[in-house]
């Protein structure tokens, strides 16, 4: 699906979310479940990186991706690590403390075999 005309506008569109308490989320479930005290976190479908910005002001090491070049370049314009990958197929090879696929990104995956091939 191409994002070419929505992603400039995105971050409007998408302005009723509630990013602040993910990151209370994801801040809750990082010291209930992780003991590395700079954790690192891969976002996956992270669409223009809104939550990515509030991630990386909290300090986290964070790197995120999204398999529409157009959202993709709109957070690289804001200075956001992404890259440009299928969640499926991710070009990275490190170890994160925390990997997130939030908001419906994941719906895009149309098979059983998608879901495995993301899973293993």
């Amino acid at each position: 699906m191409k994002y070419e005309a929505l992603a400039p506008v995105y971050d409007r569109l998408m302005n009723h979310v509630e990013y602040d308490e993910w990151v209370v989320l994801i801040d809750n479930v990082l010291q209930k479940f992780c003991q590395n005290k700079n954790p690192s976190i891969l976002e996956l479908g992270g669409g223009t990186g809104i939550l990515a910005g509030k991630l990386l002001s909290s300090g986290y090491s964070y790197i995120g991706s999204d398999l529409s070049f157009s959202m993709c370049k709109q957070a690289l314009l804001k200075g956001i690590p992404f890259v440009c990958s299928d969640c499926r197929h991710i070009p990275i090879d490190k170890i994160f403390d925390l990997i997130i696929f939030l908001y419906d990104g994941i719906n895009y995956l149309q098979t059983l075999n998608d879901y495995s091939i993301l899973f293993f």
